[in-house]
């Protein structure tokens, strides 16, 4: 059986998005996924990095948009230089040569534009049904860690009810501001961080919480991010 380039992209693609990880507590920081690409990253850190992407979708979608950024990093060097080289040619030649360049400076220019614009339409209707479903509440209001606070175990967190609420989703960030967890509903207005998961966290470390109500499927309010470190 043979296979394209294509064809293996989707076949890796549809086996890693059923890896998706119940929290990402084990997942690599931002910043050792950036330095994979560095030339003075070791072999074996940058297997652990490859061995951990192949097996958990988060990570996967991360890694993938840093080598797009990498790939058009060399895409711009290799026009620079392209450019510094016609600097050399005839002065008909260079001509054509700066045409061309032009051409595709307002192409790309013109291509942003229309990003730009697709982006800003996307979030004005994502602003409009927000504001529908948000109707009700639009902030919930932490009660328990407070901000900046220290804790000891067990981790207890507290939230204030939101009228028309069915359930609260609790999730949790690290000092990145990266998604590392996230509850199940629950309908109570406090919750105790598994033993499993509070396990996994590190000490004097600060992370951060936020809680979501919704009424089914709708999102009726949400909360602030806030910090918290867990003291021994």
């Amino acid at each position: 059986m043979n296979l394209n380039d294509e064809e293996l992209k989707r076949l890796y693609r549809s086996y890693i998005a059923d890896k998706d990880p119940d929290n990402r507590l084990g997942c690599p920081s931002l910043e050792k996924l950036v330095f994979f690409f560095e030339s003075s990253s070791r072999i074996r850190k940058k297997m652990r990095i490859i061995d951990h992407v192949t097996n958990c979708s988060s990570c996967a979608r991360e890694f993938e948009f840093l080598l797009e950024l990498q790939r058009y990093e060399k895409k711009m060097i290799r026009e620079v230089r392209e450019t510094q080289s016609a600097e050399s040619l005839p002065p008909s030649l260079r001509r054509s040569s700066q045409r061309v360049r032009l051409l595709w400076r307002f192409s790309s220019s013109f291509i942003g534009i229309i990003l730009v614009i697709a982006s800003l339409v996307t979030i004005v209707q994502k602003l409009g049904h927000e504001d529908q479903t948000r109707a009700i509440h639009s902030f919930v209001g932490l009660m328990q860690p407070k901000p900046n606070q220290r804790v000891t175990l067990p981790l207890i967190f507290k939230w204030q009810k939101i009228t028309g609420a069915e359930s609260y989703i609790l999730e949790l960030y690290d000092e990145s501001l990266l998604p590392i967890w996230k509850s199940t509903a629950t309908s109570a207005t406090s919750f105790i961080l598994p033993h499993e998961i509070t396990s996994q966290l590190q000490l004097n470390v600060p992370y951060y919480w936020m809680i979501s109500a919704y009424a089914r499927n709708d999102k009726l309010a949400e909360s602030n991010l806030l910090k918290f470190t867990i003291l021994q």
